[in-house]
């Protein structure tokens, strides 16, 4: 087992979940730093490069911008934990309200489906099958 494994840009792609277009994208916008080159020119990642561009992407998926996430990323790298901190600290209390919201559009969309469910199951002599299709009774 290889203690330093390398990943070429379609590995790291894949166990990222983004494409290689994506990571040449951060790497010119500098939120992934220029990776090492084989000789032949080709890309190799590290092992910390696939554990920063997983963080991208999770904070990605947060709604932060590649503009803080840049920003979040400098101070990082220079060991500036303060700065670190207000920024995930603001991040997460801003995705806590999002899930807020998105948990009262859930419970809503929960409460029309089971509504419109007892309407058709009481009114059209029907029953709804798991995966909600019409079952006559």
């Amino acid at each position: 087992m290889n203690p330093n494994p390398t990943y070429s840009i379609k590995q790291l792609g894949e166990l990222t979940g983004v494409t290689s277009d994506t990571i040449r994208f951060y790497e010119k916008a500098k939120v992934m730093p220029a990776p090492s080159k084989k000789a032949n020119g080709h890309r190799i990642y590290s092992e910390k490069d696939l554990h920063r561009l997983q963080f991208i992407v999770q904070l990605k998926k947060t709604s932060m911008t590649l503009q803080e996430i840049k920003e979040y990323l400098t101070y990082s790298d220079t060991r500036q934990y303060e700065h670190c901190y207000r920024i995930l600290y603001n991040q997460q209390q801003q995705f806590e309200k999002e899930i807020e919201e998105m948990q009262k559009t859930l419970d809503l969309l929960n409460y029309k489906v089971n509504n419109f469910k007892h309407l058709i199951e009481s009114t059209r002599g029907v029953s709804l099958n798991e995966d909600q299709t019409l079952k006559e009774q």
